[in-house]
């Protein structure tokens, strides 16, 4: 599966859907994987402008998740519908 680019610095697993992960990478970018299709990248995003260290999602509001970059820039984001 091809998606980052460069190192992957975190994956997160979502805690509302057992078939979507999480990952971002030293690539500035954020992805959006369901493992349960065949075409698993769902998303990605590159919205930052340094490399994205942090990602999770949120607990209370199903498909939605945070990223944080090295110039501390956080983006919140609806990554599922």
């Amino acid at each position: 599966m091809a998606g980052h680019r460069f190192g992957i610095r975190r994956i997160k697993c979502s805690p509302h859907d057992e078939f979507t992960i999480a990952s971002c990478s030293y690539d500035m970018s954020v992805c959006i994987w369901r493992t349960n299709r065949e075409d698993a990248l769902s998303m990605p995003y590159e919205h930052h402008s340094e490399f994205v260290f942090g990602i999770d999602w949120n607990l209370f509001r199903p498909g939605e998740i945070a990223s944080a970059s090295w110039v501390s820039l956080s983006l919140f984001c609806v990554a599922l519908n």
